[in-house]
């Protein structure tokens, strides 16, 4: 045997080391790849007999892997594996992002009381929402309802926003109907208070009470606005001019 032919074998068995190290990392990259894929199935399937608004979606992707030799890349090996994501498809209030929640399957690690290190126990699903993270579960169904209970008070808090603002409005307009001669103001921090003013720098800051039996409104003096005069004999006066 030559030296020629023993450095081909070495080469060889070099490569079949090398590539069968990779294919063992491949195999088990590939299935850890099953079994997250797994679980978002089983999640999906509780999380849709909730409501069918949750939707997994999977996204084909490859990773590849290279066989070296001698420090140079001489083949490559690929895992194909779906992308997996649980996304809500329903109607959502105004001004809430879809990024305010999502679903979250991944491993739960837990810390050991006794001893040092943690313990796997599998891939289980839990909730981001506002970017506070929920405890995990193992039964989607769970994660569906908060992520719903989220969602509605989201759309009620809406309507309650919708409602006062339209109150706002309502009282606005009979302020108009009761000073057509004034400038009514809205207060831009709060659209329940108005000024009334007077044509002489005078106004009246007021808020108000609703009475929804007889769909009536109660104006409250808040504040009364004077320009002050700096002479006191004007001031006494104009003062003492105000009925009691």
């Amino acid at each position: 045997m030559t030296q020629t032919t023993t450095d081909k074998e070495l080469i060889k068995k070099s490569y079949e080391n090398e590539k069968n190290r990779v294919l063992l990392t491949i195999n088990r990259r590939s299935a850890d790849y099953k079994k997250r894929e797994a679980a978002f199935d089983l999640y999906i399937s509780h999380m849709q007999k909730v409501s069918k608004d949750f939707e997994l979606v999977k996204k084909p992707k490859v990773e590849n892997f290279n066989v070296y030799l001698q420090n140079f890349p001489v083949e490559s090996l690929k895992v194909t594996y779906n992308e997996c994501e649980i996304i809500y498809t329903g109607k959502l209030p105004e001004n809430t992002s879809r990024s305010s929640f999502r679903v979250d399957v991944s491993e739960h690690y837990v810390s050991s009381r006794n001893s040092y290190g943690s313990r796997n126990e599998g891939y289980k699903v839990r909730t981001f929402i506002n970017y506070e993270e929920g405890r995990y579960c193992k039964n989607g169904a769970t994660v569906a309802k908060k992520i719903l209970e989220f969602i509605n008070n989201k759309f009620e808090a809406q309507k309650r926003e919708e409602a006062q603002k339209n109150l706002n409005k309502r009282a606005y307009q009979e302020l108009v109907k009761q000073y057509p001669w004034n400038y009514i103001e809205t207060d831009y921090r709060n659209g329940g208070k108005f000024t009334i003013h007077n044509g002489n720098d005078t106004s009246v800051s007021v808020g108000y009470l609703y009475n929804p039996e007889d769909e009536t409104f109660e104006f409250l003096v808040d504040k009364i606005n004077i320009k002050t005069d700096r002479n006191l004999k004007n001031l006494v006066e104009g003062l003492g001019r105000i009925q009691k």
